[in-house]
């Protein structure tokens, strides 16, 4: 923000070059009353400032300061912030109805990852590795994001990580066991919107979440809807069709 427009914001008549000075280090003074306007006004219009300052250094990861602004954008409380963590982080498989083979009824199968970093950002990232038919190449594609619960909505904002394209996330219903610390997300589900040229500007589909077992590997592919082991997965992924 211009020194003009920092004046302008607080009313006061001082002359833009004196503010210039002060904010290019030439001069260590300006007037008190003004020193307290512009405290007052920044801390006001930019209390983001204050609460994670730690952001506004170069190293700072732009997911974090993403997390931060949207904190802070949604007024998104610590309790709920750490209740999300406590419920979802954990390692998931995860079904979403293909794009490249959505008329064929085909099924992608991902990892699909929930993690609390030291900022406290909510991390999701989803992986998906598949092989086309008649190619021995190996696809993969890569979505990472930030995890925004806001009372009973739960979003995931993510864009893949070759082209920065964007994909949102809207969780529609979860089931949890357990209670207190104990308490663990069983399975979550809700659908996709994701760009696609090939669909007219966006992609939507339902996809399903469900908690892997200790030990349990997934094999990331493609698979045909009758390989579907469990019905209440093949129930939501398809309603409708």
């Amino acid at each position: 923000m211009t020194s003009q427009k920092l004046l302008d914001a607080v009313k006061s008549n001082t002359h833009r070059t004196s503010l210039d000075r002060f904010r290019n280090s030439l001069t260590n003074h300006i007037a008190p009353e003004l020193a307290s306007s512009l405290w007052d006004h920044i801390r006001d219009a930019h209390p983001i400032i204050f609460q994670s300052p730690q952001l506004l250094q170069e190293s700072s990861e732009s997911e974090d300061i993403l997390f931060a602004y949207l904190r802070h954008y949604f007024a998104l409380k610590s309790p709920r912030i750490q209740g999300f963590a406590q419920d979802f982080v954990n390692d998931y498989v995860c079904y979403t109805r293909s794009e490249l083979f959505f008329s064929q009824e085909r099924v992608t199968v991902s990892t699909f990852n929930i993690d609390q970093k030291k900022s406290g950002r909510l991390r999701m990232e989803d992986t998906h590795e598949y092989r086309l038919t008649g190619s021995d190449a190996s696809l993969s594609e890569n979505y990472v994001g930030v995890c925004m619960p806001k009372t009973t909505s739960k979003i995931f904002l993510a864009h893949d990580t070759a082209n920065r394209r964007p994909r949102i996330y809207f969780v529609n219903k979860h089931m949890t066991t357990g209670v207190g610390k104990q308490r663990k997300c069983v399975y979550f589900r809700g659908f996709v919107v994701s760009n696609s040229a090939e669909h007219e500007g966006y992609f939507q589909a339902n996809f399903f979440c469900r908690r892997l077992k200790i030990g349990e590997r997934v094999n990331k592919t493609i698979i045909e809807r009758k390989a579907l082991e469990e019905d209440m997965v093949d129930d939501w992924l398809f309603k409708g069709s």
